[in-house]
């Protein structure tokens, strides 16, 4: 039985994309194969312009997850991969967080209707331990209605997981990859390290309901970059099985950002130059800027 790296487990709902406003539990997991510090700088794709995340701030002082403000540049949940918070971490058997999760729903079951999201961090950075709570979730016979991953798609599927999966899928429960790979002109992360096509095309065989999902700013290079990942995983070798839908959601993780006009003026250019469908980040809408455990 594996032990888990996590930071939060909590009952909310998915604030993105294709289930936004759907009822689910979370559990966020430690560790990350990258680090996307690019995001909200004014030059994501130069990191010798990027300014520091928390400059006035020692996290080490910090002992509540709930007191690290969210930032407007870098990754806005560093707190589950960066070495600096660390101590925050915690860490459970995968039979006791298969039962705290369910734990955290109002009545203590999934009750058929109620989601779950794995996320990070890169959750497929234990996809071992996550196979585990969902076998555990199929043996209790109360597991979600429909599971998501939430990846930067830079790890293989490990036949574990794939089988957890494909059990998952003999109850009919949905599941599905939310792939967003990093771009280099938003999240300041080189190609070769976080774009894997052969990746993606791999999640969309086992889970063909996945999707891509490119955040996204107002530099024109961003989206070409995003078009030619698109473009990519709908040709060969990967058309034969590969119909994927594309959401782009406008960079930012603070409310100010989300309110500013260019979230406006991204959504038009996917809508009509890309007929690419469009997602805010809704939790940031309902709760502003305290969205730690939401």
């Amino acid at each position: 039985m594996k032990n888990v790296k996590y930071t939060e487990m909590f009952y909310s709902i998915q604030g993105e994309a294709v289930n936004t406003g759907r009822l689910c539990t979370w559990l966020r997991t430690f560790l990350c194969s990258l680090q996307c510090r690019g995001f909200g700088q004014v030059e994501p794709g130069n990191p010798d312009t990027w300014a520091e995340q928390y400059p006035l701030i020692d996290v080490k002082n910090i002992t509540d997850l709930n007191k690290i403000p969210t930032p407007s540049t870098g990754c806005d949940s560093a707190y589950s991969w960066s070495a600096q918070f660390k101590h925050l971490v915690l860490s459970k058997t995968t039979r006791e967080l298969a039962t705290d999760i369910r734990a955290t729903t109002p009545k203590n079951t999934f009750d058929g209707v109620i989601g779950h999201v794995f996320t990070g961090g890169e959750p497929l950075m234990q996809q071992v331990a996550l196979a585990e709570i969902i076998n555990f979730w199929i043996e209790d016979d109360d597991f979600p209605a429909w599971v998501g991953f939430e990846t930067n798609v830079t790890q293989a599927i490990r036949p574990e997981l794939k089988a957890a999966i494909k059990a998952l899928q003999d109850k009919e429960v949905l599941v599905y990859f939310s792939m967003s790979p990093k771009l280099l002109h938003v999240a300041g992360e080189q190609p070769k390290k976080a774009i894997h096509i052969d990746l993606m095309g791999d999640y969309v065989e086992l889970c063909p309901h996945s999707y891509l999902k490119f955040v996204l700013n107002e530099d024109q290079r961003a989206w070409d970059q995003a078009k030619s990942i698109y473009l990519a995983l709908k040709a060969e070798p990967y058309r034969v099985y590969t119909d994927v839908e594309v959401w782009v959601m406008p960079v930012g993780g603070v409310i100010g950002q989300q309110l500013d006009p260019a979230v406006g003026r991204i959504a038009d250019k996917a809508i009509q130059e890309y007929q690419w469908n469009v997602s805010p980040r809704v939790h940031v809408l309902i709760w502003g800027d305290d969205q730690i455990g939401r």
